[in-house]
């Protein structure tokens, strides 16, 4: 799973030169979705933009 989830964002913020996003580490924007399985679907829990929840 993480290395899938580099492949949508790590990657892809990294190829057009967005170095403030695409990891979890200090410094960085702070984007971070939480989703949960429901049988084999993913449902969306929460979001936070910049660190600040959103949904």
């Amino acid at each position: 799973m993480a290395r899938g989830l580099a492949t949508v964002t790590h990657a892809p913020a990294q190829s057009v030169g967005l170095t403030d996003r695409g990891t979890i580490e200090v410094g960085a924007r702070g984007d971070v979705i939480r989703f949960a399985r429901l049988d084999a679907l993913p449902i969306l829990r929460e979001t936070w933009v910049e660190g600040q929840r959103v949904f």
